[in-house]
């Protein structure tokens, strides 16, 4: 169990960073009917995290140590001071293309800092499309497949916007958001006769957020929560929100690739009964909407829409 100090520690160390410590990087390009696009996810800088670590442990509660991976990989591991204890976590990542061993030993850091929860909810963060074109904040060069055949892409693109569950509450604040005395963040006594901790502002939005992709009715929502929760009675949404966070975790985890899919189809506009055609005769029964897919979809079920989209766009 982990004592009121350790505790402290992991809720500054997993609190949300500021826009500027969030880098974007390409992932891939693709060709659309609106011209190119490209899909861009949010890493953390190294620096962020090192800023982090000095200001809730202190620069001299913590350090990192390297160790070669494979032919070409690096480890890396973060030690934190708790208690006159030195606790460890590592984590690894190959050497990158460009500045090949600095990249090695700063992707490595990074990976090893999620370990400690640093930046783990950016994961989280859906994958996003941005134009690409004659001006932005980014400049690209690459190549593109289209039907078979390469194309070079050459332009700009623009820093997506994090949402606000994303952003230090200090840069989002909303009035008629303020939290009262029963702040969903707080333990509450609940009807199971224990202290429970309710889930945070943040993850109740990222709910909201998946449930408005899915365009969830109320009575769909309790199914769903239901059925993933069946040591709980709720008879209303508002149940839902006020429920155990790792209640309402089941219920995201159920709910989410459902709605990831959902947003990669809608963003390739790709028509989406090509795309539900396809499901159902992997899944072997019909899938009439992407709702259909909560509590069955899962990672590797969102990955192999990605590729199916991508085959999609080539023949386009």
């Amino acid at each position: 169990m982990m004592t009121n100090e350790e505790r402290e520690i992991m809720q500054r160390l997993q609190e949300p960073f500021p826009a500027e410590d969030v880098e974007w990087r390409v992932q891939r390009t693709v060709k659309t009917k609106h011209g190119y696009k490209a899909i861009v996810c949010a890493y953390l800088t190294n620096r962020a995290i090192q800023n982090r670590l000095d200001e809730v442990v202190g620069p001299f509660n913590w350090k990192n140590e390297y160790r070669e991976w494979r032919e070409k990989g690096v480890l890396c591991g973060i030690s934190i001071n708790v208690g006159d204890e030195w606790i460890t976590k590592w984590d690894g990542s190959d050497e990158t293309s460009i500045e090949s061993t600095k990249g090695g030993l700063s992707n490595s850091m990074k990976r090893a800092a999620v370990q400690f929860s640093i930046g783990r909810y950016l994961y989280q963060l859906d994958e996003q499309w941005v134009p690409i074109k004659d001006k932005g904040d980014h400049y690209i060069n690459t190549k593109v497949k289209v039907r078979g055949q390469e194309e070079w892409v050459t332009g700009y693109w623009d820093t997506p916007q994090l949402p606000g569950w994303a952003l230090p509450q200090r840069d989002n604040v909303d009035p008629n958001h303020a939290q009262s005395s029963n702040s969903p963040s707080e333990p509450v006594h609940s009807n199971r006769g224990k202290d429970v901790e309710l889930p945070t502002r943040e993850m109740i939005e990222y709910t909201e957020e998946l449930e408005r992709t899915l365009d969830l009715n109320d009575a769909e929502r309790l199914d769903i929560f239901s059925r993933t929760n069946q040591h709980v009675n709720v008879h209303s949404v508002s149940q839902i929100y006020q429920s155990s966070k790792d209640d309402l975790s089941r219920y995201v985890e159920s709910i989410r690739y459902a709605a990831l899919i959902k947003k990669e189809v809608d963003v390739a506009e790709v028509p989406q009964q090509v795309i539900l055609n396809w499901l159902s005769e992997n899944y072997g029964t019909t899938i009439e909407s992407f709702k259909n897919l909560c509590t069955v979809a899962n990672k590797n079920a969102f990955e192999a829409v990605k590729q199916r989209i991508a085959k999609e766009q080539e023949v386009a």
